[in-house]
């Protein structure tokens, strides 16, 4: 079969009408907008770009977005303070943590006092766990747009050969559970895996977090496979709605 180019404009039109709904049945029953923060600690212009593209599209489905910017330097207990301060506000609905930190600033010693159920990128010690375990929780935007796409392209995904390329907490991962909770048969690659070409020509979805430095070369791709690559374009938004959205138990 043939490569599919999945057009995402029809699905972003109709996830949007759908979730400036829900964000005008939140401020009828709140008398308020929803309201994300989200915190980036330094200048990573991956991350930038991510903050801009939450900001617009917020703005689009009519949620309040706070970005809350810190030096390079702050210290992580100042920062594990921060994000405890914004996890116990009422009035801050979902906070999302841009990566990468800075090498001395340890993730789970962040994330672990952020509330579950505003941890909406599923950063947290709890969410992953109940990611692994197969009880509701929210997921990283990653494995969210990868599930979405296949979902709405038709194709199917039980029993078929999925091959992960990157193993982050944040896309690899969480991918890999995801997709294997849809029973697929899953393989995962990394920087070191040997003959990665060998292994991505056998596939039936491929999901790619983009690598630093990349693996990938012409020879890995197969024009007989069907692709599903995540973008930088996915927004947070779909996270932000509580128990409808999150994952059901298998």
């Amino acid at each position: 079969m043939s490569a599919i180019i999945f057009d995402s404009k029809p699905l972003v039109a109709r996830m949007t009408e759908e979730l400036q709904s829900e964000a005008r049945q939140f401020r009828q029953q709140q008398h308020r907008s929803a309201r994300l923060a989200q915190i980036i600690v330094g200048h990573d212009g991956a991350a930038e770009v991510y903050s801009r593209q939450l900001v617009r599209a917020c703005r689009t489905i009519g949620l309040g977005c706070a970005t809350l910017a810190y030096p390079f330097e702050i210290e992580e207990e100042e920062l594990r303070a921060e994000v405890a301060t914004l996890s116990n506000d009422p009035h801050t609905d979902g906070v999302t943590l841009l990566l990468p930190l800075p090498s001395h600033i340890q993730q789970q010693v962040v994330t672990e006092v952020l509330h579950p159920e505003k941890d909406v990128d599923g950063l947290g010690p709890r969410n992953a766990g109940n990611l692994l375990l197969g009880f509701p929780s929210f997921i990283p935007s990653t494995a969210d747009v990868i599930l979405t796409v296949l979902q709405d392209a038709g194709i199917p995904v039980a029993g078929r050969h999925a091959v992960i390329v990157g193993r982050s907490n944040i896309g690899g991962k969480p991918t890999a559970l995801v997709l294997l909770r849809q029973d697929a048969t899953v393989t995962i690659c990394h920087s070191h895996t040997q003959d990665l070409a060998s292994i991505t020509r056998r596939w039936s979805a491929l999901g790619d977090q983009p690598a630093s430095p990349p693996i990938w070369s012409n020879q890995a791709l197969s024009c007989s496979t069907r692709a599903s690559i995540p973008s930088t374009e996915k927004s947070w938004a779909t996270s932000t709605l509580p128990a409808s959205k999150r994952l059901p138990r298998s």
